[in-house]
């Protein structure tokens, strides 16, 4: 006899799998992220284990441990979850082609992007205020949101940066410098990394009021009719300045000269609202810069006169009003008004005394040389060119009398 042997083993049981773990600690993830997924399996005589969703990858045995490992993403898994739950079943299959796949792990797929805008009561893009904080306040959603994070900046640096956590929605920088521009915006992270962001928006801080200064009027004695055109002109200095006006009893706006520090306007006492008729207007000026701190310290008087000056009684000494044409004649004629300028003659100035007016002139040099009447003509001109006049007619007589 002779024989030989073989021997082979007996395998009933199923592979024992456990402790399936993602390095993902909260198991939610975008369908790229990279995932370090992990598993124990116990089996003397086990062969391979897969993980999968709608696909299968095969893991690796760590040396000869009972872990088992693979890298990979949700979506080489099969997972096309946008924003919900993907069930990963593990496989463990030994030599003798017992399975255990009773072992599964949920992870939540979250490719959504955030949802963030601003709310009331946050300042609107390029805004002026005159306050040392600065308020912001948004409306976002996310499902796994994780923290929200506040900005801060000015032209130069970082301020402040406040990361808050999940459900926070405002918060008010405080304590700034009142006299500074500042840039803020605001972020939002869920656990899976997907992140928005506000828009950056600006805002300007300023408490200085507008410096205002040397108002000047085209008219240099200031006295005007109503219905003069006058230029008007005044210097405000300040970096964020919004608007001037002039004003009396009615505001005109006045317009920047380019880039520089004047202001100008051509207007009118009466659209400015000067209803006086021989007295003084007040006009005011208002700077307002675009935080709303303003300026209402200068003020400058014009004379408004639109009140005819008067002019009457032109005389001369000659009682008669008959005289040759070579004697001097004082001629005198009562001529009143609150800004006079000057009473003429005939053309020939006038000398004033008081409200009487003089001239010694001969008739000759008024050009009445021959025989006859002759009449003189006496104009008062106010300041504003506002005039009246009067008439003197007296006999020229270089005629012999006949005997």
């Amino acid at each position: 006899q002779n024989s030989t042997s073989y021997t082979f083993i007996v395998d009933n049981t199923n592979p024992s799998a456990a402790n399936a773990s993602v390095n993902d600690s909260d198991l939610i993830v975008r369908k790229a992220d990279v995932l370090t997924i992990n598993v124990t399996v116990i089996d003397s005589n086990i062969d391979t284990v897969n993980v999968s969703n709608e696909s299968s990858i095969s893991m690796s045995r760590i040396g000869n441990s009972n872990i088992w490992q693979v890298s990979t993403n949700a979506s080489e898994l099969g997972c096309t979850q946008l924003n919900s739950n993907c069930t990963l079943h593990f496989s463990a299959v030994d030599l003798a082609g017992n399975v255990n796949s009773s072992l599964t792990i949920d992870l939540i797929i979250d490719d959504t992007f955030p949802v963030i805008i601003y709310a009331g009561g946050t300042a609107e893009n390029d805004s002026y205020y005159n306050r040392s904080w600065i308020f912001i306040n948004v409306t976002a959603h996310d499902t796994n949101e994780k923290n929200i994070t506040f900005y801060l900046f000015n032209e130069t640096d970082e301020v402040n940066i406040t990361g808050l956590l999940a459900g926070n929605r405002s918060f008010n920088f405080t304590s700034l410098n009142p006299n500074m521009a500042y840039f803020y915006n605001v972020t939002i992270l869920d656990l899976a990394g997907n992140e928005n962001s506000t828009e950056t928006r600006t805002i300007t801080l300023d408490s200085i009021m507008p410096q205002v200064s040397n108002p000047l009027i085209n008219d240099s004695d200031l006295i005007v009719r109503k219905t003069d055109d006058i230029t008007i002109n005044i210097t405000v200095v300040d970096t964020n300045i919004d608007n001037v006006t002039v004003s009396n009893v009615s505001s005109v706006a006045m317009s920047r000269v380019g880039s520089s520090n004047l202001w100008s306007v051509s207007t009118t006492a009466n659209a400015l609202g000067c209803i006086q008729l021989d007295s003084n207007c007040t006009l005011h000026f208002l700077a307002y810069d675009k935080a709303e701190n303003s300026n209402s310290s200068i003020s400058v008087d014009i004379i408004i006169d639109d009140t005819f000056p008067s002019i009457h009684s032109l005389i001369s000494n000659d009682t008669n009003n008959v005289t040759r044409s070579d004697v001097q004649l004082n001629f005198t004629a009562t001529a009143s008004d609150t800004n006079i300028l000057s009473v003429s003659l005939n053309g020939t100035s006038m000398a004033q005394n008081g409200d009487e007016w003089t001239a010694l002139n001969t008739s000759a040099q008024f050009g009445c040389n021959t025989d006859g009447n002759c009449t003189l003509t006496a104009i008062v001109t106010d300041e504003v060119g506002l005039q009246n006049s009067t008439s003197y007619t007296f006999i020229v007589d270089n005629t012999n009398p006949s005997a």
